[in-house]
C-alpha cells in the first residue's frame, strides 16, 4: 500500500474531516437559500402591509406606523405583544395638519389592563 500514493493515517483523517465540513456548508447554504425564498413568498415584503415608520421607545418596546388595506394604524409593540393605539387619518400625515385632532382611538384600548 505505500506505494499505491493514496493518503493514509492523519492526511486521510484530514482531508475526510474537511470533505464533510465542506458537504455540510453546501448543504446550510442550500437550505438556507430554499427557506429564504419560501419566507419571502410568505410575507416578506408583502404589497398588502407597509411599515411607514418604526420608531424605538426602550430595547423592548417601540412604535411602529404601518399602512393595511388603505388603513393607517399605530401599534405599541412590546415584549408582552402588538397592541393596537390609534388608527390615524392618511391625509393627516402628508398634510402635516395637527396629528392629535386626526387620532380616533379604539375602545380596546379604553379598557383596563389586567395586572
Amino acid at each position: 500500500m505505500e506505494g499505491s500514493g493514496l493518503p493514509s493515517g492523519y492526511g486521510l483523517y484530514l482531508l475526510q474531516t474537511i470533505l464533510a465540513l465542506a458537504a455540510v456548508c453546501l448543504l446550510a447554504f442550500v437550505g438556507l437559500r430554499f427557506l429564504a425564498s419560501r419566507s419571502r413568498g410568505l410575507g416578506g415584503r408583502g404589497k398588502a402591509i407597509r411599515v411607514i415608520e418604526r420608531v424605538a421607545l426602550d430595547q423592548r418596546r417601540s412604535l411602529v406606523l404601518v399602512e393595511v388595506a388603505g388603513r393607517t394604524l399605530l401599534l405599541g409593540v412590546s415584549d408582552g405583544g402588538v397592541s393596537l393605539v390609534a388608527e390615524l387619518d392618511p391625509g393627516a400625515l402628508s398634510s402635516g395638519d395637527k396629528a392629535s385632532d386626526e387620532v380616533r382611538t379604539t375602545t380596546a384600548d379604553r379598557s383596563p389592563r389586567p395586572g
